[in-house]
């Protein structure tokens, strides 16, 4: 733990170990489990920002399955590798009803994914960009002008 940070849990040989909760002087705050030191296993991460990370993590980093939910409305819901979107997950876009699901590498959508509409229409895509050009547009107009 750094001296920027306020902790109170569960020690081992002085180091932070099990469950506890740690506020930093930024605003931000983590509570879950620690260990020795490092956000290990379950836990929720609030960055000063607002925005908002909540399930496993290693060695500091998000991974394994975890929900993030961005400050302006947007959330992701899948899974991470060492602090980078990884693996199947879904991406939801703010206040619209359509989302994104895929594979993802490295924080970047991957091979095929679908963007899901709320009328249950899906749109393949490749590599996050859709097939089929100005569908997206046309579901938004026609969605928009009810």
């Amino acid at each position: 733990v750094n001296f920027d940070c306020w902790y109170e849990g569960s020690f081992d040989d002085n180091y932070p170990d099990g469950y506890g909760m740690l506020e930093y002087t930024d605003g931000g705050w983590y509570k879950g489990e620690f260990k020795h030191n490092n956000r290990e296993g379950d836990g929720e991460y609030c960055y000063p920002s607002g925005a908002r990370y909540k399930g496993q993590w290693k060695d500091n980093a998000q991974h394994g399955f975890g929900e993030y939910y961005y400050n302006q409305g947007d959330r992701y819901i899948g899974h991470y590798k060492e602090g980078h979107r990884e693996g199947f997950g879904k991406y939801y876009y703010g206040q619209s009803d359509y989302w994104y699901e895929g594979q993802w590498k490295d924080n970047s959508r991957v091979g095929k994914g679908v963007v899901v509409l709320n009328d249950e229409t899906r749109l393949p895509c490749i590599n996050g960009e859709i097939v089929e050009k100005g569908a997206l547009e046309l579901y938004i107009a026609r969605t928009t002008d009810k």
